[in-house]
């Protein structure tokens, strides 16, 4: 192997232990990865699609981490999951994601709450969620509405030294920088998918 072989393959090296490979995965049958597999791929990270209310028990809590443990599998970031929520067509998406619809935002803000309790039981310190479709007009009332409701939730995991991490949507990159300005706390971070941006 060339010198310069052997430097990249350092920075590699460096960069799979900074910023490792994940898969999704959850507890018991739902999306993702089933841990036999993310065992079997050598991967030691895992983003954690979060079980719905029924489900988020001490008890399950302590199992899941019991296998994991005996993986070597950390938890990078529990991801919020809503009973109802469809990326059948954009008009569905736009109907059900998130916290964008406001028939839905009281409820699901309390729901996230719970997640970041639940995510607290598991060690982890991550939340993330799709928001939904961020409206364009920043001076509307439903912007301002999300805005606020940000701010409250971001609050309430800075409280328990949690982050939240917005998957990146539909938004322009403008749009959501103006949107994380507004938003203004310093506990939210960007989980960035590629494959949104551009539908």
């Amino acid at each position: 192997m060339s010198t310069v072989d052997k430097k990249v393959f350092t920075q590699q090296e460096f960069l799979m232990d900074k910023y490792p490979i994940g898969v999704f995965a959850s507890i018991g049958a739902g999306l993702g990865v089933r841990l036999e597999v993310v065992k079997e791929l050598g991967i030691h990270s895992v983003q954690l699609c979060c079980p719905h209310a029924e489900e988020r028990t001490e008890e399950n809590a302590k199992n899941f981490i019991a296998k994991l443990n005996e993986i070597d599998v950390k938890i990078s970031v529990v991801f919020c999951d809503f009973k109802g929520e469809s990326y059948a067509t954009i008009e569905k998406t736009r109907e059900t994601i998130g916290l964008v619809p406001p028939e839905l935002r009281a409820a699901r803000k309390q729901e996230i709450r719970e997640i970041a309790d639940f995510a607290k039981t598991l060690g982890c310190d991550r939340i993330g969620i799709h928001v939904g479709f961020i409206p364009h007009e920043t001076d509307s009332n439903d912007y301002r509405d999300l805005v606020a409701s940000l701010q409250e939730l971001a609050d309430y995991l800075k409280s328990q030294d949690q982050a939240f991490h917005l998957e990146t949507g539909q938004e322009t990159a403008d749009g959501l920088l103006q949107f994380l300005s507004d938003v203004n706390r310093d506990n939210v971070f960007i989980n960035f998918d590629p494959a949104n941006m551009i539908l």
